[in-house]
């Protein structure tokens, strides 16, 4: 390069003049400060198994969470599969699962599994049919005003 540029040579001295406080040092492995000088990038992204896993630190449990996120992206992108499918065949294979674990534990001569009892209260069942006919009825009133109203602006904007 025959001319230099003010900026390419400011740039090229920044980088020539390494600021050895950037770098942190624990034990063998050297930890690359971008936030301030004083909070690694682990510690930022909140320590723990969390940060190993995003870092790549746990290789294992990385790839396990990349192999996850992959499938269900196959899952819901290319196979064009449905969330409320995979949630009913998980729970039909959950059902089988433990019905032929409860039959079999006959032949074993083990107790069968225990599965808490699971109700609902008769409070809760009305609160959420109170709310369910309150969004109903107020559907019905936006749509009585849009008929009796004739107003097609409203119409259009509560159609899309």
């Amino acid at each position: 390069m025959a001319d230099h540029d003010p900026e390419y040579e400011s740039l090229t001295k920044q980088i020539n003049e390494h600021d050895p406080s950037s770098i942190h040092f624990e034990g063998d492995k050297k930890a690359f400060r971008i936030i301030g000088k004083d909070k690694s990038v682990h510690h930022v992204l909140g320590g723990g198994k969390s940060a190993d896993v995003l870092l790549w630190r746990d290789k294992k449990r990385s790839a396990i969470v990349v192999g996850i996120a992959t499938t269900i992206w196959m899952l819901f992108e290319l196979f064009e599969y449905h969330l409320i499918s995979l949630t009913c065949n998980i729970l039909i294979f959950a059902f089988t699962a433990l019905f032929l674990w409860s039959n079999l534990t006959s032949f074993i001569n083990r107790p069968p599994p225990r599965i808490p009892e699971f109700r609902v209260s008769d409070e809760t069942i009305l609160r959420v049919v109170s709310m369910v006919r309150g969004e109903i009825n107020r559907g019905v009133d936006i749509f009585r005003d849009i008929v009796v109203g004739g107003n097609l602006k409203k119409f259009l904007g509560q159609a899309i």
